[in-house]
């Protein structure tokens, strides 16, 4: 699973689903592996915190800015990266798990 924890207007980024991210390669590379899930800042909790420590700082440490969070089905997080990261960085980050 892919999390996007957003600070505002979460409804109108639900609503862009997938085009919340820009670059169209990175949605293309994406959408092959991942559920995509737009949840409010605030929601950090749903993430299991045990299996990647301090993952919850992390988010609140970046929180004026969309945050991914890649998750195994057990909302373990395992990766983190922002939209202001390179391309290459950010599908980097993808490769990493195994999607849904």
């Amino acid at each position: 699973m892919l999390f996007a924890f957003v600070n505002k207007d979460i409804k109108i980024n639900q609503d862009l689903g997938w085009s919340i991210i820009k670059d169209q390669e990175i949605v293309s590379f994406a959408k092959k592996k991942y559920l995509l899930i737009i949840l409010d800042i605030n929601q950090i909790s749903i993430l299991d915190e045990s299996c990647f420590v301090g993952i919850h700082d992390l988010i609140k440490q970046n929180k004026n800015e969309t945050t991914f969070v890649i998750s195994n089905t057990e909302l373990c997080p395992f990766g983190f990266w922002k939209l202001s990261e390179s391309k290459d960085q950010i599908i980097s980050s993808l490769e990493i798990g195994n999607g849904p």
